[in-house]
């Protein structure tokens, strides 16, 4: 029978393959949602995952402050969560307790943080020399929103800028947030004389820029941005803006 113990004798070995970067890009341990609002006048805040597959995992949750390179061991953040190791039944539910500890952060902007999941197949004693361990690893942003923030999250794509030059052979967008919401483009393209630049996804800190530099293109003129914004529930919403 597989029990927790089982899967804590494997700790170390998960920790070096952890700082080896062995993860899967596909979980079947997810979290219902795609970020983590987490409101200043909370208490704390709940996070639920839900196992899909029909055998029980482990699970080791860890939190960092952008080391996307973290472990449970190096991660820091100014939140605690509970449990930080379990055991997930088949095809059932866990609830985390994630609280704000911290203190001193901005209070006209937000300041990102990471949740980290690591999902432990088990392993039939039988078998296990003779199968590769396969871990399984999700990291998930943590938005902390003071409460006097000025403006909305639902004004903030209408509330980027961009601007459209040529440097050298590439073209530069930049992207200008002067709101204290994070901005995340999913994406987005720059259209103009019949012509479309694509840029990927980048997340605009608040009260800040971002780039993206096109190689080897020209700039259209009379161009257009046109961009998907992540909002607070994961859905994307559209903008525009002329420079």
């Amino acid at each position: 029978m597989l029990n927790i113990q089982s899967y804590s004798s494997r700790y170390l070995l998960i920790t070096l393959l952890i700082f080896m970067g062995i993860f899967s890009a596909k979980a079947s341990v997810v979290m219902n949602g795609s970020r983590i609002i987490y409101s200043a006048g909370e208490k704390e805040h709940s996070v639920q995952l839900t196992n899909k597959d029909n055998f029980p995992n482990a699970v080791q949750v860890w939190l960092d402050s952008g080391d996307a390179q973290s472990t449970p061991e190096t991660g820091k953040a100014p939140f605690i969560v509970t449990p930080p190791f379990f055991r997930i039944e088949a095809n059932a539910g866990q609830t985390l307790r994630l609280k704000y500890t911290g203190s001193g952060l901005p209070t006209d902007r937000e300041s990102v943080f990471y949740l980290n999941f690591l999902q432990v197949p088990p392993v039939n004693k039988a078998e296990k020399n003779n199968k590769m361990l396969v871990l399984m690893r999700n990291r998930i942003k943590i938005f902390y929103r003071p409460e006097s923030i000025t403006g909305r999250i639902d004004q903030v794509s209408d509330a980027l800028t961009f601007s459209v030059r040529q440097q050298g052979k590439d073209v530069v967008v930049t992207g200008n947030n002067p709101t204290g919401f994070y901005a995340t483009i999913a994406s987005g393209e720059v259209v103009g004389a019949g012509k479309k630049l694509k840029i990927k996804s980048e997340m605009i800190p608040p009260m800040s820029q971002a780039k993206w530099v096109i190689p080897n293109s020209s700039a259209p003129s009379k161009a257009v941005v046109n961009f998907l914004i992540v909002n607070d529930f994961g859905g994307q919403d559209s903008g525009s803006y002329t420079p």
